[in-house]
């Protein structure tokens, strides 16, 4: 069953089924997967080829760490995180 495109809570047009648009992080990481698989694919004869000779992956990129104090920390444990706000 299909379903049609509708406005969600933001006014965006949402098409369903369509895939969602992804970081490049998330892609380097996919294509890094990827590049194993085929690694082992020649480490164990299964083929020769390696699509990931000539092709550099982008390097994953992490944003500046920020850190909490002991009082912030013990805020978020004692925090009640359930279903009820």
């Amino acid at each position: 069953m299909k379903h049609a495109p509708y406005l969600n809570a933001a006014g965006e047009l949402v098409i369903p089924g369509r895939p969602k648009e992804r970081g490049m992080n998330y892609v380097s990481d996919m294509l890094i997967r990827l590049r194993s698989f085929y690694v082992w694919l020649n480490d164990s004869g299964f083929t020769t080829n390696d699509p990931f000779k000539q092709y550099k992956i982008a390097e994953i990129v992490y944003g500046t760490p920020v850190y909490i104090t002991i009082e912030e920390r013990k805020q978020l444990a004692e925090a009640d995180m359930g279903d009820d706000k």
